[in-house]
């Protein structure tokens, strides 16, 4: 019996996953058709269930206005952090773009998200973290982040490279 129960459990879980990735698709193809109240509504569906790409989408749409959705900068905060928190490896980037134009802006806090996001292997934060320690300190380690973004194919951080060595 125990056997059978996790089986079905196992079903389960794979029909949900299958479910999961046909609804993000949808809503990227909602996205590309300018359709984004459409693709909110599954994102926000997705969010109930606790789907990170969800979080960092909504965050994203949220932030920056994605399509002419008004920007909404505490949704914004609020599903960038979720995502990051779920270590959604792009998220505290953005979320730390977010919260450099505030007008009393943790530059801290700003430093950490962006460092998470390097660690994490994002490319344009592995660069940003790189250029930063390259201002401060003009340390090898800069140049070890902003080479990690090269690796990855980052231009932005060939070009750096190519101008600051």
């Amino acid at each position: 019996m125990r056997y059978i129960t996790l089986f079905l459990l196992t079903i389960i879980q794979q029909i949900f996953a299958d479910n999961t990735v046909v609804l993000l698709s949808k809503a990227k193809h909602f996205l590309d058709q300018n359709k984004t109240t459409e693709a909110i509504k599954i994102y926000k569906k997705l969010d109930l269930n606790n789907i990170v790409e969800a979080k960092y989408n909504l965050g994203m749409i949220y932030g920056f206005g994605i399509n002419g959705i008004k920007k909404e900068k505490q949704k914004a905060k609020y599903y960038l952090t979720e995502a990051a928190s779920a270590h959604h490896k792009k998220a505290p980037y953005y979320l730390a773009m977010l919260l450099s134009g505030e007008k009393d802006a943790n530059k801290t806090k700003i430093m950490l998200h962006v460092m998470e996001s390097a660690v994490s292997g994002f490319d344009k934060s592995q660069l940003e973290y790189g250029k930063i320690l390259y201002d401060l300190i003009k340390t090898e380690d800069a140049m070890v982040w902003i080479q990690k973004a090269c690796n990855q194919g980052n231009q932005e951080a060939q070009k750096f490279l190519k101008n600051n060595l």
